[in-house]
């Protein structure tokens, strides 16, 4: 027997490995099988160009066996197996798996790269289960076999073995207590294969203490099949086995991408909305799995927030299968992955808004606010987000596109105009519009709170400016109906009575170009924040106070005439000027100031 010391930092690194790196400590099946699964690999590439590496009638296997009395797992293969300088250089070293030399070597004589690897700091994970471990191995090509143990404290051992089949087996010595117990239970093993390697192509057995076996992983990665070659049962059944929703989907992405990037991907578009989908701790739904070995499906980060519904798949070659699997939230191939996938789920969206208008509809009365959310992120692909989302206008209840909206603009239109409302009609009816209906102007009304955010992103559309119709300083273009305001003594007089009465409840009292049919509106200063959104942010606690608001009064009301001859009585006004004020601040959606005084002045008035 042989005894080696690890090298100098291996016991500060296996310290990490044990108690730090690894949130949950099942995952050391996943990482053993995945090794297995990878050593039988390697025997098949190097069978390629020695056939004596394989004998007649091989059939790769990999095998867990349980033996509950003796608290030990056993996990074996029939790949290639090790010798013992493998056994020093892959088993003695964390910063070297044996991959990267034979990766080198492939490299160097020209040969393809398959998905080969031997064993890395994942072998490691081990030891946060078990107490001591042996590894008995036979090379193939070789007669001799090994085994290499230790107990995790900073010394292996190395010696002579027997053995008769080539491939590795891997005894875990578990730690007594109950935190591990659950390891030895033949149900959490089984739920564990399942969970992590069920598409694993090598099978995977569970020896039962009996010495039967079963077979955990016959399901197949149709992600990996050609599309063509996957029947819509298939489909069906994946979706409800990945998205865990027997409602059947929207939409489904099969994509399988090679060249510089090379990713196969599944995404299934759901037809049903979560229950939880506002919910601001609800993640990513994308299993992500390098080399049909699963990895994680939390925090993945691989599709924007804004897709956080879509449910799938993502199995990439390009990965490395070791330690940085816990923090790919940072990789560039993983960001590389989520904007190609963007791109293409967006064109899915296109195509079903193209050639299915009223499923797509239906489908964004429920998503579509959520999808929005992606419009607020300045980006290369918000402008095409953009394209596929639908709004509401005063050209009827129907959906439009933007791109639909810009069709039936007049000539001379500049620009796009928008209103934020609590709802359709509120938008619709709102005093603002009144002069763009006048003048037969189409306006959007965006009735979802994310619309007060992504206007401020988004500014311009195909050349054209988005323009809030609660602008104080509207202009419509061409309007030969807006007369001209004359700054006589009548408009000086109410002016300076609004301004008295509501004091500092108001920021400006101007005489309005827009009004036609209302008395008063409540509006926003050039290029200021709606009020919708303001009141959002202050009811968030996102601003200390609201801001005065501008008040545009139409002076050829009857309402106001009627006060205006009561000022030139010098009769008392207050009542009537803030009854109007309040009704502006409830049709803008903006905060009452003082609601028992509104409702207080109602009473009164009905009383008379």
């Amino acid at each position: 027997m042989s005894k080696y010391k690890f090298d100098a930092e291996i016991g500060k690194v296996l310290k990490i490995v044990i108690n730090s790196i690894y949130t949950h400590k099942e995952i050391f099946l996943r990482e053993l099988i995945s090794n297995a699964s990878d050593a039988i690999s390697k025997l098949k590439y190097e069978s390629l160009s020695n056939s004596k590496l394989i004998h007649d009638g091989y059939t790769p296997k990999i095998s867990v066996e349980l033996k509950k009395d003796e608290r030990k797992i056993v996990v074996s293969d029939n790949g290639i197996g090790m010798n013992k300088e493998d056994m020093l250089q892959n088993l003695g070293t964390i910063a070297k798996s044996g991959t990267e030399t034979f990766a080198k070597a492939l490299q160097e004589s020209g040969n393809p790269l398959e998905l080969i690897g031997q064993f890395g700091v994942g072998f490691y994970s081990a030891f946060m289960v078990a107490n001591k471990v042996e590894v008995l191995s036979k090379k193939a090509g070789t007669t001799e076999a090994f085994l290499w143990a230790s107990e995790g404290d900073g010394e292996y051992t190395i010696d002579n073995a027997t053995k008769e089949s080539i491939g590795t087996e891997i005894t875990l010595h578990i730690k007594e207590g109950d935190e591990f117990d659950e390891y030895l239970d033949k149900f959490r093993v089984e739920h564990i294969i399942k969970s992590y390697s069920s598409h694993i192509h090598t099978p995977i057995e569970i020896i039962h203490e009996s010495g039967t076996s079963t077979i955990y992983n016959e399901s197949s990665a149709i992600w990996l099949k050609n599309p063509s070659e996957v029947s819509e049962e298939e489909y069906k059944k994946a979706y409800n086995s990945i998205g865990g929703m027997p409602s059947g989907y929207f939409a489904k992405i099969h994509s399988k991408v090679e060249g510089g990037l090379e990713y196969s991907a599944l995404l299934f578009i759901p037809n049903t909305k979560p229950y939880d989908i506002y919910n601001p701790a609800r993640k990513n739904s994308i299993k992500l799995y390098v080399k049909r070995v699963f990895i994680t499906e939390e925090n993945t980060a691989i599709l924007p927030e804004h897709f956080r519904f879509i449910k799938g798949v993502v199995d990439s070659s390009d990965l490395p299968l070791n330690i940085s699997r816990e923090t790919f939230q940072n990789n560039k191939i993983i960001e590389k992955i989520g904007k190609s996938l963007e791109k293409k789920i967006i064109g899915e969206f296109e195509n079903k808004l193209k050639n299915d208008r009223e499923e797509y509809a239906k489908f964004w009365a429920d998503f579509g606010n959520v999808i929005k959310e992606g419009l607020c992120k300045p980006g290369d692909l918000n402008l095409k987000l953009l394209d596929i989302c639908l709004f509401r206008s005063t050209n009827g209840t129907d959906f439009t596109t933007v791109e639909e909206y810009l069709s039936r603009m007049k000539p001379e239109q500049d620009s796009i105009y928008y209103i934020t409302a609590e709802s359709y009609d509120d938008g619709f009816n709102n005093p603002q519009l009144e002069l763009c209906k006048k003048n037969g102007i189409e306006v959007l009304i965006l009735t979802d709170t994310v619309d007060n955010f992504w206007v401020n992103v988004i500014t311009n559309f195909k050349e054209k400016h988005f323009k809030p119709v609660s602008s104080v300083d509207l202009k419509i273009e061409n309007n030969k109906e807006e007369a001209e305001i004359i700054d006589d003594e009548k408009n000086k007089k109410l002016i300076e009575k609004f301004k008295e009465v509501l004091g500092d409840d108001i920021g400006e009292v101007k005489i309005s170009k827009k009004l036609v049919e209302s008395p008063v509106c409540l509006s926003q200063g050039e290029g200021g924040m709606s009020i919708r959104m303001e009141r959002y942010l202050f009811e968030q606690k996102q601003l200390p106070f609201m801001s005065p608001k501008i008040l545009e009064i139409n002076p050829n009301h009857k309402i106001l005439e009627d006060i205006y001859s009561k000022i030139q009585k010098n009769e008392d006004t207050s009542n009537a000027i803030y009854n109007l004020f309040d009704i502006a601040c409830i049709e803008a959606g903006d905060v009452l100031r003082k609601p028992s005084n509104f409702a207080k002045r109602i009473v009164e008035m009905m009383a008379k």
